[in-house]
């Protein structure tokens, strides 16, 4: 009996160690709370692709998405340089477009490996005011440096990386952690009301249509508000 007790353990190890590894090997993933709306935003090239893998290296142009179309967006998946590429449907037919030219609004979920320090930028902070009291522009990037402002998930250095700004670019405040600054992006097209210039019901997560994110105060230079 003493035997197999000893048989059993042994197996009961060699399972643990086992799980242990594949946990390692795998990492678990989980679904982050990103976007399901979204507005084509390309008013220089007029349309957005749709594409049949979510990657320009392979596959094929299905479609061009006008400038201005309102899509849904499905799964989303990481790319190397944090943005997403995400499904969509556009006249029937199925295929990826690139987020970085969508104005994105609400949540969908995003595959991806876990991580911290994901954190929604308020608005609505004094409901008798502007949802976002200050305007402000990217300015002191450094010369040689990487030439862009990250535009991350959270105010950490450790957030995701979701988006890039750039010198002159301008960002409606919103809210504020102690060396970093919640912001709104201004988009480039006027037309487009991010909804940061009247009063919200209360104080509350951004929900878009333009994008947000947190960015370092060191590089914000206030210009209004």
């Amino acid at each position: 009996m003493r035997f197999w007790l000893v048989v059993a353990n042994a197996c009961c190890s060699m399972l643990l160690a086992l799980g242990s590894a594949l946990l390692v090997l795998h990492p678990v993933w989980s679904s982050e709370f990103v976007y399901n709306r979204a507005v084509v935003n390309t008013p220089g090239d007029g349309f957005l692709a749709l594409r049949s893998e979510p990657t320009i290296k392979s596959g094929k142009r299905l479609a061009k998405i006008p400038h201005g179309t309102k899509i849904s967006l499905g799964d989303c998946q990481p790319a190397s340089d944090g943005s997403h590429w995400c499904q969509t449907t556009y006249n029937g037919v199925t295929g990826w477009v690139f987020d970085r030219y969508l104005l994105l609004n609400n949540a969908a979920h995003v595959n991806r490996a876990t991580s911290g320090g994901d954190r929604p930028v308020m608005v609505g902070e004094d409901p008798g005011y502007d949802a976002c009291a200050s305007v402000g522009v990217v300015s002191g990037l450094k010369p040689g440096g990487d030439g862009f402002l990250a535009l991350r998930s959270g105010p950490s250095i450790n957030a995701r990386l979701i988006g890039k700004l750039y010198e002159g670019d301008v960002v409606i405040l919103c809210d504020y952690v102690t060396g970093w600054q919640g912001v709104v992006v201004s988009p480039s097209d006027p037309e487009i009301d991010c909804g940061t210039s009247s009063p919200v019901a209360s104080h509350q997560p951004y929900n878009g249509p333009c994008r947000a994110g947190w960015v370092s105060d060191k590089f914000i230079t206030v210009i209004a508000g």
